[in-house]
């Protein structure tokens, strides 16, 4: 038996969206664009496991969740607003983390539609 698989605009599943206090963003899906620059941020992430730095350990998680969300009304990017949340207290190193894996996992969700991976 053959499996058929129909890949279509309206197959992907409905972005979700977060939001940063007053600032709506969307989710992008996991585009070539979009996994070339996570992997930039990967790798600037390993090489300050060594020397962690605070400031710059929010800035390459801020690069990489501006990559994956779109700004909604304000259009301020994602980087920017969490920047100034980092710089100003608002936001603590372990939101900014969980909030970058939630974001990566939500971005690569499986549609709905798709058979599940054997």
């Amino acid at each position: 038996m053959a499996v058929v698989f129909r890949i279509a605009a309206d197959t992907a599943p409905e972005p979700d969206s977060i939001e940063l206090l007053d600032h709506k963003f969307t989710i992008r899906r996991v585009t070539r664009s979009v996994q070339k620059q996570l992997e930039t941020v990967d790798k600037n992430l390993r090489a300050l496991a060594d020397d962690a730095d605070g400031d710059e350990v929010v800035k390459a998680m801020a690069e990489g969740l501006d990559a994956l969300l779109e700004p909604n009304g304000q259009k301020k990017a994602a980087k920017t607003v969490l920047l100034e949340l980092w710089k100003t207290d608002v936001l603590a190193l372990d939101q900014i983390n969980e909030l970058y894996e939630s974001v990566q996992e939500s971005a690569t969700k499986r549609p709905p539609t798709s058979p599940a991976a054997t």
